[in-house]
């Protein structure tokens, strides 16, 4: 759903500066955002939390959310409006 865009400490971290449609969904996307990138990236960012948990904290427990509601992969193509 649009904003097409990562958020990051409550902030999107690009201007949303683009016009997009994809899977059927109009909205202002980020420079490069390419929902293909979404799980990578959130994957990344999981993997240096737990490690920069592990070498800053290593007796104390670790809460890691996830609140991915949908992700699919399709065919569908991208059209830049």
């Amino acid at each position: 759903m649009p904003p097409f865009v990562f958020i990051e400490n409550n902030h999107p971290t690009d201007i949303l500066s683009e016009q997009v449609v994809w899977f059927g969904r109009r909205g202002l996307a980020a420079p490069g955002y390419k929902p293909v990138d979404v799980m990578p990236a959130l994957t990344r960012k999981a993997v240096e939390s737990i490690d920069t948990h592990a070498r800053d904290m290593p007796d104390q427990p670790l809460f890691l959310p996830s609140s991915t509601t949908e992700i699919k992969f399709s065919n569908h193509s991208v059209t830049a409006q």
